[in-house]
């Protein structure tokens, strides 16, 4: 059996002890705090840093999306007038009595089979 002077000593122990848990709790906590302080200072710096990196990476991307739809489109600018010219070329010769009927007629059929494909890959007639 343990005596009262145990259980005296015991329970100073056990004060003690839980004086030291308080200690660690504390020191714990603080630690805590100093770590999300670190965690915001260092997105803080990834900010600045990335944001700059970021930004000219994108609008690189954007410049060179913008470069290669130019060119696309000076591209297709360029087929559609051409089509146009001689469109109108064909057109001017009939009226003045260069070419026949047939050649318009010719002309708007090899247009519209130069349109209209097959899945095989070969023109259709018209």
């Amino acid at each position: 059996m343990t005596g009262p002077e145990d259980i005296g000593t015991l329970v100073d122990r056990l004060g003690q002890v839980a004086l030291e848990c308080r200690a660690m709790i504390v020191e714990a906590h603080q630690a805590i705090k100093d770590l999300r302080q670190a965690t915001r200072e260092a997105e803080q710096l990834v900010a600045t840093l990335v944001a700059p990196m970021l930004e000219e990476r994108v609008d690189a991307e954007v410049r060179a999306g913008l470069e290669a739809y130019k060119e696309t489109l000076r591209q297709a600018i360029d087929s559609a007038t051409a089509s146009v010219y001689d469109r109108f070329d064909t057109l001017a010769n009939v009226m003045m009595g260069k070419g026949d009927a047939g050649d318009f007629e010719a002309a708007a059929r090899r247009k519209l089979a130069s349109r209209a494909k097959v899945p095989n890959g070969r023109e259709a007639v018209p």
